[in-house]
């Protein structure tokens, strides 16, 4: 049975457009038609007798599904215009961007080649400042790691595990034989977990140290009693010999504290007389320097 005209009309105005027939900046399309059900018309007389019954049915049931999928396909080719006239949009925005920007000049680009240079070298000392810093933490502690392998089993520990750093806690986690990744925190974590969950370390001799305070010192030996050393012979005093100025050879007076005393005869020497023998509550004994006595001359003691 041919195809409605009507029906073939409407197809041909709902057709996607073709590349060629978009236009480069504004899109328009016409509204689409409302869904139209087309009817069979009726059986002829003439031809109930050549076209069965069920025939005839079967042929318009095709023919509704026919019309179904047209209106489908309109409404998906709608879709497509739509998306194709937003990506058009958006490519018109670009290319009007594309218009505004500056261009460089020939200065701009050898000194913009320069600082990329420089950065680069830059980045390259950085990272080799980087590699170098990794093989010494590296080697580090590989050298940690021997110094851990070859310590005394039996050598304790002593401080508390918070005051510990991360090298001296992976001591500690080589001894209880766990794993001595992650960072410091984590390290302090995992040994007290194990610490809680066997309290019977913290009492073995090794561990001990870590959970009292104080450390036990090296035995010293006893220190020497003082020497003390006899006092030295007190000095024997020697009298203070003054040189009175004599009177007389055998004669001198003396003036002390506003009393004027005079010795005669034997009991002063015509060239010196002893303090004690003046005052006898005097504390020190000096010599007096030599000197040459006057027959005429008098001698002043105040005191």
């Amino acid at each position: 049975m041919p195809p409605n005209p009507a029906a073939r009309s409407t197809l041909s105005r709902l057709t996607a457009p073709t590349a060629a027939s978009i236009p480069s900046q504004v899109l328009t399309f016409p509204p689409l038609p409302p869904p139209t059900f087309y009817q069979l018309p009726p059986m002829s007389h003439s031809l109930r007798g050549a076209i069965p019954r069920h025939r005839y049915n079967e042929l318009a049931n095709h023919y509704t599904q026919a019309i179904l999928q047209i209106e489908a396909m309109s409404a998906h080719c709608a879709m497509a215009e739509m998306e194709i006239q937003r990506l058009k949009r958006k490519e018109n925005l670009k290319d009007n961007r594309a218009t505004k920007r500056q261009k460089l000049n020939a200065d701009a680009r050898v000194k913009g080649i320069e600082l990329a240079r420089q950065k680069e070298a830059e980045q390259r000392e950085k990272q080799q400042a980087k590699d170098a810093a990794r093989e010494a933490r590296a080697a580090k502690e590989n050298e940690e790691e021997q110094h851990r392998v070859s310590r005394d089993p039996n050598e304790p520990f002593y401080g508390s595990l918070s005051s510990k750093n991360k090298s001296d806690l992976k001591d500690v986690a080589h001894a209880l034989k766990l794993s001595k990744e992650g960072t410091k925190e984590v390290l302090l974590k995992r040994i007290q977990d194990h610490f809680d969950d066997h309290p019977h370390l913290r009492v073995d001799q090794r561990f001990h140290g870590l959970f009292n305070r104080g450390r036990p010192r090296a035995s010293e030996p006893n220190p020497a009693p003082p020497s003390f050393e006899p006092n030295p012979p007190p000095l024997t005093p020697q009298p203070l010999r003054l040189a009175p100025f004599a009177l007389h050879p055998t004669l001198a007076l003396y003036n002390i504290n506003g009393h004027n005393i005079q010795y005669q005869g034997n009991d002063v020497h015509n060239s010196y007389l002893t303090v004690h023998d003046v005052h006898p509550r005097l504390p020190y004994i000096i010599h007096p320097p030599t000197f040459n006595p006057l027959a005429t001359s008098s001698y002043t003691v105040n005191i």
